[in-house]
């Protein structure tokens, strides 16, 4: 009897809520699994050894820019680092440590909060309170969420775990609740529009979610349209679900205001825009020596990405004079790096020439400050672009941004192989293990700015942590191996169950009826499915053109979309089921309440 209460009892996690009879999704049991829940997933992490790479593009960065925050110094003084990558990250940083938490613990924790929040987003669907548990537990244990290319390093990489279920499920609050009060409406949207322009402000890279927000506002407007009496109250109405795009364009122009402030020029970053970015896209296109191109393709330079050859950026040179102003420091700066990877010759690989030609202009005192910086890239871009219109450079391709290389015909059976690869990786959650990594006695001794000036470089635990730390280890990798058996199963399930969800709605002809539960529930299946491939796609592109992107750190918003897919399509298939209530209103309900109105 103990024990039969809590589950199967009155109010159980076996009983359904029925909201006919005012009856709460919170029970007390349920409240109590989800806390006994949400405590061992912290415990689970919390003593995970933090790991940090001394490079001053990613972990040094990070760590100079939460600095400089704290400082009130916005993102530190200029150089060729300064903006290459978004400032929320170090933002989460700054406030960590401003509150005196680990970072680590505190990405725990917004974590825990993004996987809460999408399974009451669900709940919306399904008030089966086992479903829900079940669903939360699903996400909780993600092993992406304890590996060391994510959670374990002090970066930005692992932020997007708890970012994305938000941003998704803000979206589809606007979508459910278009049709109630405008403050309601306004707080969703307000919500959604912030998820955005944090997780945008975190990676460049994250163009592959737009598809997903467009048409989800669009749908929102179309919904919000049907509840207005009359013209502009529905205009009104609509409007507001462009809300969010709306916000997420102030809050970049905010912060280019505060880098104009600060920095000289309204630039968010240059890592995707400016001037140095136009200049890369150039260099990416300009077409190779064929001599170059047989060589640096062949099976010697098998597993090395080379993107731009030197030879091109020789030819950039010839037909810019301004860039040739810094031809001895890129050479300089090319022959370090070359060294540093015991490479002969100059013909870097992957995005490493991207960071070389930045260092060979630093060295030559073009990034003295932002307008100077800019100044000196738009003459640059000027001259190639001339050089391209006149003949004298021949373009390669198509260039859809500055961090990857062009996109050719020859390219097609190459992505498409990497993207089948990289959705099968997903689905067996590869690279997600744990790792011993910084960890040692006197690291642990330190505070927040001990750590800073004191961090020595790449550094790895000592036999002696590594003894320590291996049971923590291994604990968190038994549930990433759990994963990477079952998940390719449940996610052959769950698509199979997509496309029977899908067969049932056309023929219920209720496709058209956004009203109808069982019609959003799909088309948020299908929208997380969508963006899943998206990014899937995308990092297929990279991998088979520019560098290595088939790795746990790029894809993590892909192992979490594929648990959030998971987890909707059993709401789907609650739905489905007759004399389920939803938390959804149907069509009949809408039009009653409209009659009373």
């Amino acid at each position: 009897m103990l024990f039969w209460v809590p589950f199967a009892g009155p109010g159980g996690v076996l009983w359904n809520a029925s909201p006919d009879k005012g009856e709460a999704v919170c029970s007390r049991a349920f409240l109590m699994l989800t806390c006994i829940l949400v405590l061992f997933r912290f415990a689970l992490s919390a003593r995970l050894p933090p790991g940090f790479f001394r490079s001053p593009w990613d972990d040094l960065w990070f760590l100079n820019a939460a600095d400089s925050m704290m400082k009130g110094e916005w993102m530190g003084p200029y150089d060729q680092h300064t903006l290459i990558k978004g400032c929320f990250g170090p933002m989460v940083l700054a406030a960590s440590s401003f509150l005196g938490l680990p970072f680590l613990a505190v990405e725990t924790l917004l974590y825990i909060l993004g996987c809460v929040f999408f399974t009451a987003v669900c709940s919306r669907f399904s008030r089966n309170r086992l479903f829900l548990l079940v669903s939360l537990s699903l996400l909780l244990f993600n092993p992406i969420s304890m590996a060391m290319g994510t959670f374990q390093r002090i970066h930005r990489n692992g932020m997007p775990l708890w970012q994305v279920p938000i941003l998704f499920g803000c979206f589809l609050l606007v979508f459910l609740d278009a049709r109630k009060s405008l403050r309601t409406l306004v707080a969703r949207a307000v919500a959604a529009g912030s998820a955005l322009w944090m997780f945008q402000n975190t990676r460049e890279d994250g163009i592959w979610v737009w598809p997903f927000v467009l048409v989800c506002l669009a749908l929102s407007a179309v919904r919000s349209w049907r509840c207005g009496n009359s013209r502009p109250a529905r205009i009104a109405r609509s409007g507001l679900c462009l809300l969010p795009i709306a916000l997420f364009l102030c809050g970049n122009a905010i912060v280019c205001l505060v880098n104009w402030k600060v920095y000289g020029l309204p630039v968010r970053n240059d890592r995707d825009a400016g001037n140095y970015a136009k200049v890369m896209q150039d260099l990416y296109l300009i077409e190779p020596d064929s001599a170059d191109e047989a060589r640096l393709t062949s099976p010697e330079h098998k597993g090395h990405y080379h993107g731009i050859y030197w030879s091109t950026i020789c030819k950039a040179f010839e037909e810019s004079p301004t860039f040739r102003k810094s031809r001895k420091g890129i050479e300089a700066s090319f022959d370090h790096w070359a060294k540093a990877a015991g490479y002969h010759g100059r013909d870097l690989y992957e995005d490493k020439p991207l960071f070389g030609i930045r260092q060979g202009a630093a060295l030559s005192g073009f990034y003295s400050t932002l307008p100077a910086s800019e100044s000196y890239w738009a003459t640059v871009h000027g001259e190639l672009s001339e050089a391209f219109r006149s003949g004298h450079l021949r373009k390669r391709g198509f260039s859809p941004t500055a961090m990857c290389a062009p996109f050719r015909a020859k390219d097609i059976p190459g992505v498409f192989r990497e993207w089948m690869l990289a959705i099968a990786d997903a689905a067996r959650f590869h690279d997600t293990a744990a790792r011993p990594c910084h960890s040692e006695p006197w690291w642990e001794k330190m505070d927040w700015n001990e750590r800073l000036h004191a961090i020595p470089g790449d550094r790895f635990s000592t036999r002696e942590t590594v003894s320590r730390e291996r049971r923590f280890i291994d604990r968190a990798n038994r549930i990433g191996a759990l994963y990477t058996r079952t998940m390719p199963f449940v996610l052959a399930a769950a698509l199979l169950a997509f496309a029977v969800a899908m067969v049932q709605i056309v023929k219920r002809r209720t496709l058209r009826n956004l009203d109808d539960p069982s019609t959003a529930a799909w088309l948020f299946a299908a929208g997380i499915l969508g963006s899943f491939l998206l990014h899937t796609a995308c990092i297929a592109y990279v991998s088979a053109t520019t560098f290595w992107a088939r790795i746990g750190s790029y894809m993590t918003s892909s192992y979490q979309m594929e648990l959030m897919f998971v987890v909707v399509v059993a709401a789907l298939c609650s739905v489905l089921f007759p004399g389920r209530k939803s938390g959804l209103p149907t069509s009949a309900e809408n039009a009653a309440e409209r009659s009373k109105k």
